[in-house]
């Protein structure tokens, strides 16, 4: 497996950044991120200098177009978009014609950013306002939010509202977003990789958004992992660790939707092989370091869905 370090959630000059496209994608290329996604707040006018400079100036790296669909009820990421669409058309109370507008407009993944976030400073448009909607309209949910301390207060119930969801069998992935104004200040926060095949087709772009839509993202703080089903059972693949691993213990939980929770202790080297019963319909995987609690969270993985008995990635 190939697991693609992407960051999705980023604002230029263009809209309220204060990075100009030079800086960001400079940003990205020092930091090693693969794959950079361009949300500026209800605007595209960073698409064409920030492609013509990555072009010119950093091949490595691969850029998603997109937008963050900036609300008084909301906040909505469409990556692969690549004009602005009419906000009028917005219903908070019937949000699902508009949803579809964006993937008719050419929105490949549609997602919700830091959906419990007030923002900063205090500001209900950041928080999710929009009534009842089909979540088959939308491919994702931004999880961790690490753009600051008022983003990160709604993290544990952004993650907490995923896992619910997945259990109750909606298909979406789980990512991170830096949500970048400004050139953060060092420190371990959750960065998103997204898990595609060897040799799989396509740009890093185009895979990052193919593993969206497959749910097969991990948002960690380090340790990698993949998960493969098969005959009712998954199996957890560790990457191999860039550092030594800390002498502690690492704790792999396995909640799955019958309400069974397990956990494994674990070296992140040994492959872990759990069996599910045939009433599990889909299960969450999270990693942890001493302890079960957010605080001590390392890794959200892909999570496994099973139909008819029979787990499938």
């Amino acid at each position: 497996m190939k697991y693609i370090r992407a960051e999705l959630h980023n604002h230029t000059t263009h809209s309220d950044g204060q990075l100009r496209v030079e800086q960001l994608l400079a940003y990205a290329a020092e930091n090693k991120f693969e794959t950079l996604a361009l949300t500026d707040h209800n605007t595209v006018s960073a698409h064409r200098p920030a492609f013509d400079l990555a072009q010119k100036e950093y091949p490595q790296l691969s850029l998603v177009p997109g937008v963050e669909i900036t609300t008084f009820y909301g906040h909505i990421l469409a990556l692969g978009l690549r004009r602005m669409v009419d906000l009028t058309r917005l219903d908070p109370a019937a949000p699902d014609p508009f949803l579809q507008t964006l993937h008719d407009a050419g929105a490949v993944a549609v997602g919700l950013a830091h959906p419990f976030c007030l923002g900063h400073p205090i500001s209900e448009g950041c928080r999710m306002n929009l009534q009842e909607y089909n979540w088959e309209l939308i491919n994702y949910i931004e999880v961790a939010n690490t753009s600051g301390p008022d983003a990160v207060l709604g993290n544990a119930q952004a993650l907490a509202l995923w896992e619910s969801l997945v259990l109750q069998g909606h298909r979406l992935a789980a990512v991170s977003g830096k949500d970048l104004h400004q050139l953060p200040t060092p420190q371990n926060v959750f960065v998103t990789y997204c898990i595609s095949p060897e040799g799989a087709e396509g740009t890093r772009a185009e895979r990052v958004l193919q593993a969206i839509l497959a749910q097969q993202t991990i948002v960690t703080k380090g340790p990698l992992f993949c998960t493969q089903a098969e005959d009712g059972s998954i199996t957890v693949t560790f990457a191999p660790a860039a550092l030594p691993l800390p002498k502690t213990a690492f704790l792999l939980v396995i909640q799955q939707s019958d309400g069974e929770s397990i956990t494994y202790e674990t070296d992140l080297c040994t492959p872990l092989k759990h069996t599910l019963a045939e009433s599990v319909t889909s299960a969450v995987i999270k990693l942890y370091q001493n302890s079960c609690t957010y605080e001590n969270l390392l890794a959200v993985g892909a999570p496994v869905y099973c139909e008819k008995g029979e787990a499938q990635r």
